[in-house]
């Protein structure tokens, strides 16, 4: 691609681009040929063709001259402390960088008319019931999801800012770092079992389809603000996901042990269901 074409287009930010979606969304953008910056909170070198940028959220000064050294167009913000546990273990460290580092970028884009994506999730709501609409107030029970409901309308106040409220993620790591679905079916490879709750209802959805609709929402459709709900086309639980995955890769699915996380003295409660309705997404139709 030439350097004219290049010039001509938009600036796309990625944060959290060293995270597991993170890989997903810039080797999207790259096959793509997307001008693109990728921020990390430590990693750096080359990724898919692009230098990642190290980036400490937690220091807001820190984020402003990152935000106008890049000067993008789009913004991608995927990057967070993700981790529910880590959360709940240091929830001041949490807050800062999943809401504060929000707010920050937020105010940035909407300042310079940029368009924002942030990604939320699934556990800004409660789980006292199947099928969530964007509609539906939030209500989180996890100190994670807390972080991310309170960042949620620092992003739809600006003019093109999109929440888009993703469920569980599942998928190969192209990080090198084992995700719970991945390091489950390693494990049942090995002939190892594991435990997997029967009685958490999700809407599970793969790396590669919320890539290729975040890349969609960035570069084609503006006009979609507000919030979005991002999920699978099945309400399932994890357990019910695994044994698929068992299944598909040909492994022995009776190494799967169902438990219920009600049963288990667990440091946080669990949400029973956090199934989205996904309706307005299909609507959209991004393909």
């Amino acid at each position: 691609m030439g350097s004219d074409t290049l010039s001509n287009q938009p600036r796309i930010l990625v944060t959290g681009a060293s995270g597991q979606l993170g890989h997903y969304i810039l080797g999207r953008l790259e096959n793509l040929g997307k001008k693109v910056v990728g921020w990390s909170q430590k990693s750096t070198g080359t990724l898919f063709g692009t230098e990642l940028q190290p980036v400490d959220f937690s220091h807001g000064e820190v984020i402003v001259q990152a935000l106008e050294r890049a000067q993008p167009d789009v913004i991608i913000h995927a990057g967070a402390m993700s981790g529910a546990d880590d959360v709940r273990k240091e929830p001041d460290r949490g807050q800062l960088i999943n809401t504060k580092a929000t707010r920050i970028i937020a105010d940035w884009a909407g300042s310079r008319g940029a368009r924002l994506i942030f990604t939320s999730t699934d556990m800004v709501f409660n789980g006292s019931r199947p099928m969530w609409h964007e509609d539906d107030p939030v209500c989180p029970i996890l100190a994670y999801g807390c972080t991310k409901a309170a960042a949620e309308p620092f992003v739809t106040d600006i003019p093109k800012g999109l929440v888009a409220r993703i469920s569980l993620l599942f998928g190969p790591t192209l990080t090198g770092r084992p995700s719970f679905f991945t390091s489950t079916l390693n494990a049942i490879a090995q002939g190892q079992s594991r435990p997997v709750f029967v009685d958490e209802w999700r809407t599970p959805v793969d790396y590669i389809t919320v890539a290729r609709i975040l890349c969609r929402l960035a570069i084609d459709r503006a006009d979609v603000t507000g919030v979005l709900h991002i999920g699978g086309p099945e309400r399932m639980t994890r357990y019910d996901l695994l044994r698929q995955g068992a299944l598909w890769a040909g492994l022995d699915s009776s190494l799967l042990i169902p438990v219920k996380s009600k049963e288990l003295d667990l440091p946080e409660p669990r949400p029973s269901d956090l199934s989205l309705d996904t309706r307005r997404l299909q609507a959209l139709s991004l393909g």
